[in-house]
Formats: structure tokens, C-alpha cells, sequence
């Protein structure tokens, strides 16, 4: 597990965060998937390092991966969901 990836309830309502930080993982994600802004703006702008950065694609990473199997188990495809 990464240990740069915290959800605590009651902070950014309990999404998961960058550790110590109140940047979600979700706004790092919706920032570079809208093609906004590039890792190297992003660390910039929030203030981060890059492996905190890459700590949220490896977090988006892990969650494909168990949704994945999940469909998988399921005799689904992840488009059923």
C-alpha cells in the first residue's frame, strides 16, 4: 500500500489525499486527464514532489486493477458496472 495516499473522514470529505496535504488525488487526476496541466505544472502549482504526484497514478493505478478483477470474478467487463 502507499503510504503517501491517506483518506481521513471529515478531511476533503474523506477522499483519499496526498499525505499531509489537502490535495486529493482526484483533483491531480482530473488536472492531468483534462490536459490542464502537465506533472511538471502541477508539482508547481500545489507544491508537491513528483513522487507524491506519482503516488496518485499508482493509487489510480491500484483502483483499475482491483475493478478490474473485480469484473473479472464476476464474469463481467467493467462496462456492465
Amino acid at each position: 500500500m502507499n503510504d503517501k495516499i491517506i483518506s481521513t473522514p471529515g478531511v476533503v470529505g474523506g477522499k483519499p489525499c496526498i499525505a499531509g496535504r489537502r490535495i486529493s488525488v482526484e483533483l491531480v487526476l482530473e488536472d492531468l486527464a483534462g490536459g490542464q496541466m502537465t506533472i511538471e505544472d502541477i508539482i508547481k502549482s500545489y507544491d508537491l514532489t513528483k513522487d507524491e504526484v506519482l503516488a496518485c497514478l499508482d493509487f489510480a493505478k491500484n483502483l483499475v486493477h482491483l475493478y478490474w478483477k473485480h469484473a473479472i470474478d464476476k464474469d463481467k467487463t467493467p462496462t456492465d458496472f
